[in-house]
């Protein structure tokens, strides 16, 4: 690798997934767009201050998540926590636009959007938990 050349970028083999996670991530971002729309909109959700949102946030997701996963991949720890911690502002900004500006806001909104910040909550701070005990038992074991 060069010194011009970010580590953090996918490697060329890698490419072909990346390519496809943004065009998911882009898909499931057109179906929330669509189901707010749907669900939403007659709770005082303004749908089209929502879809902006909802798109630019996809951006720092989808690349901020394929990129944690190639930093986990190369063990650079300090890279996928930073990638991580993109990736989470995208995912979760949408939704607390969602509750800051809907209308009384359904049950089951509120109970979906606790669920994946509790779950993905969990999941980082395991994941962070794993990522330090592994780097410290590499240096411990290169000492």
């Amino acid at each position: 690798m060069t010194a011009g050349q970010d580590s953090s970028a996918p490697r060329s083999g890698a490419n072909l997934l990346t390519w496809l996670w943004y065009l998911a991530s882009l898909t499931y971002c057109g179906v929330r767009v669509y189901l707010a729309d749907r669900y939403l909109r007659d709770h005082g959700l303004n749908v089209a201050v929502f879809a902006a949102i909802e798109f630019a946030a996809t951006v720092p997701y989808a690349v901020g998540s394929a990129r944690a996963v190639g930093a986990v991949a190369r063990h650079e720890t300090g890279k996928a926590l930073l990638w991580a911690l993109v990736a989470s502002l995208g995912f979760v900004t949408p939704d607390l636009y969602l509750l800051a500006t809907t209308d009384e806001p359904p049950r089951w909104l509120e109970l979906v959007i606790g669920v994946w910040l509790v779950v993905g909550l969990a999941f980082a701070v395991k994941r962070g938990i794993q990522a330090t005990r592994t780097a410290t038992a590499a240096r411990r074991a290169n000492q």
